[in-house]
Parts: structure tokens; C-alpha cells; sequence
């Protein structure tokens, strides 16, 4: 996303099944394209407890990780 909040591109990582992406994959990924805001989507909606778990610590090390860069963190999605 731009600094106008306007969708430009979007990119689909592949990951292991059961396993998040590598977050320096998303990173380097937001750096090469020059975007202003990123938000995370994913299409299950029933996943185990502990991948929530993970899923929860995952978000806070992006959203940190992003802070440190000026980009925004947009959130997760979860598409049905």
C-alpha cells in the first residue's frame, strides 16, 4: 500500500503447512517494492490454539520490525 492508503500489488507467500513465513522473506519483500503500509492475510480460519499462539508473537515481531522501518502495519486478515 502507498501513502494514499491505495492498494498497488500484492504478493502470495508460500510456507510449509503448519508454519509462518520467514520473517525476513516479508520484510526484504516490503523494502524491494517501497511500500508505505503492509497488512498480512490468511485464507483458514480454523487453525490449532498454539499456531494462534505463534501467529500472535509473529505479528508483534513484524510490527515491530516495520515500526523500526516508518512502515505500517496494517494488521491481519483472515479471508474465508
Amino acid at each position: 500500500m502507498n501513502n494514499r492508503k491505495e492498494l498497488l500489488a500484492s504478493s502470495e507467500i508460500e510456507s510449509e503447512v503448519g508454519k509462518l513465513p520467514n520473517l525476513k522473506q516479508i520484510i526484504r519483500l516490503v523494502l524491494e517494492s517501497g511500500a508505505a503500509e503492509i497488512m498480512l492475510c490468511r485464507n483458514e480460519i480454523k487453525v490449532p490454539m498454539r499456531y494462534k499462539n505463534e501467529e500472535k508473537a509473529y505479528i508483534i515481531q513484524l510490527d515491530a520490525a516495520t515500526s523500526m522501518l516508518k512502515i505500517n502495519l496494517r494488521g491481519l486478515v483472515i479471508i474465508r
